[in-house]
């Protein structure tokens, strides 16, 4: 059975910055709609297995089921005493010399068994692992599926690809996890992203009180998409910076977005290269470096945030600074 996908994005408070009228910082979403799910979140926007490994026992002994063989029976009449077999391995070949039923001796002990798998799961007890992917049938996933314990198990998917709106846990292709409702590969650290200047980040969900807490050891890669052009995300999806002002190089996230360009709330998202500011208003994304981003006589504003002094700047995504036209 699918439940309906529950991890989202953290929140942003952001305001745009004016130079003759700053906004009024409040609580802001983006993308803007906080009941996705009904549990859920990524490391900086939103943003989650395998059998045992092995141990040296009925898995990994060597032998039949890998365990140590006895060395057969063994050849009476060998030169050698035909070896019982090591811990491990099948007994050596018998020889052809032996006049009892195992030939001469094998020519030593066996070779240490293959060993089991090394699927480690993310926590203890779960049936699989969600990076790299492992502990399931061919055209199953792992993935997360208790948000407070960080449990796995193993699903059938409907291989939707990264970037793509998603709905269920497990609709993703095997590797990916649908987070902020759009399909992101599984990570353990920045060097298992394939996305240049992605990184590995952890993922939250929303709890009943309203706060969030982490997943455990579940970690997903940043998308590096286009906040303005949504490159890298799926129809439906728009692209947000998750790192705090002025911090670059930057990282952003798809998530799913709504299709309004004017007004915004809790229950309306803006459309694809629209943010929801202060102002319950969809605000156009635009480059620090290129005025002609904003068109109608419009300029390229900053952000202000809502802390004590409060910070004004830009959002990045590796190099590049993001602001609003307004």
């Amino acid at each position: 059975m699918r439940s309906t996908a529950w991890l989202v994005l953290p929140l942003l408070a952001i305001a745009p910055f004016y130079a003759c009228a700053q906004g009024t910082p409040t609580d802001n979403v983006i993308p803007g709609n906080p009941q996705d799910g009904s549990v859920g979140g990524a490391g900086g926007e939103q943003g989650g297995g395998a059998g045992q490994a092995g141990g040296a026992g009925t898995q990994s002994n060597g032998g039949s089921q890998n365990q140590g063989g006895s060395a057969g029976t063994a050849g009476s009449a060998g030169t050698a005493a035909g070896g019982a077999a090591g811990s491990g391995g099948v007994a050596g070949g018998g020889g052809s010399s032996g006049a009892a039923t195992g030939g001469t001796a094998g020519s030593g002990a066996g070779g240490g068994g293959t060993g089991g798998n090394n699927c480690t799961p993310p926590v203890p007890n779960a049936p699989c692992d969600t990076f790299p992917q492992c502990g399931c049938k061919a055209g199953e996933s792992c993935d997360v599926n208790n948000a407070q314990t960080g449990m796995t198990q193993c699903g059938p998917t409907d291989d939707i690809p990264k970037g793509t709106v998603c709905q269920y846990n497990n609709s993703c292709a095997p590797g990916l996890s649908c987070v902020g409702l759009t399909c992101k590969p599984f990570c353990e650290k920045a060097t298992d992203c394939s996305t240049s200047g992605a990184d590995c980040i952890g993922v939250q969900y929303t709890q009943t009180d309203g706060g969030s807490g982490d997943v455990p050891a579940m970690k997903v890669c940043t998308d590096q998409c286009d906040p303005i052009t949504s490159q890298g995300c799926g129809a439906g999806a728009g692209c947000y910076p998750i790192d705090d002002l002025n911090v670059k190089p930057g990282h952003s996230l798809c998530a799913k977005a709504g299709t309004s360009t004017t007004t915004c709330s809790p229950t309306v998202d803006c459309a694809p290269s629209y943010v929801c500011l202060s102002d319950n208003q969809c605000h156009k994304w635009c480059r620090s470096t290129v005025p002609t981003d904003c068109t109608g006589g419009q300029t390229c504003y900053q952000f202000q945030d809502n802390s004590t002094p409060p910070v004004v700047g830009f959002y990045y995504v590796g190099a590049q600074g993001f602001g609003v036209c307004g």
